[in-house]
C-alpha cells in the first residue's frame, strides 16, 4: 500500500474538480424539465389516465407516445391553443352527388356486361 495521504496530487485534484464538474451539470439538468409527461403531469392533470386520455385524443398538440408513455413539450403545451377549429372539409370521395354518380356509372356497367 501507498503511504501517500488519500486525495493528494495532481490526479487527485483533477479528479475531484471533475467530479465537482459532474456534480454540477447533474443537478442543473435534475431541476431542468424539457417535458411533461405521464409521469411528470403537467398543471392542470391531477392523474395519468386523464392526461393520457387527452393525449390519445389530440387536444394536447404534439402529444407522442414513448412506449407506455405519452410525453409532450412544456413549449408545445403551453402554446397558445387557436380560438376556432377548423371546418370541415367535404372532399370529393365524401361527396354525395359523386357517390350516386359512382352507384350509377358501376349500375349501368353491369346492365351493358349482361
Amino acid at each position: 500500500m501507498s503511504s501517500a495521504p488519500k486525495g493528494t496530487g495532481p490526479i487527485a485534484e483533477a479528479v475531484e474538480a471533475l467530479a465537482r464538474g459532474i456534480d454540477a451539470v447533474v443537478t442543473e439538468a435534475r431541476g431542468r424539465v424539457e417535458f411533461y409527461s405521464s409521469d411528470r403531469l403537467p398543471p392542470g392533470y391531477r392523474s395519468r389516465a386523464s392526461f393520457n386520455e387527452a393525449c390519445r385524443e389530440g387536444r394536447i398538440a404534439g402529444a407522442h407516445k414513448c412506449g407506455r408513455i405519452w410525453a409532450v413539450r412544456i413549449e408545445d403545451f403551453h402554446a397558445p391553443k387557436p380560438t376556432k377549429a377548423p371546418e370541415a372539409t367535404t372532399t370529393k370521395s365524401d361527396d354525395p352527388v359523386t357517390r350516386a354518380e359512382r352507384s350509377f356509372l358501376l349500375a349501368r356497367s353491369r346492365q351493358n356486361a349482361a
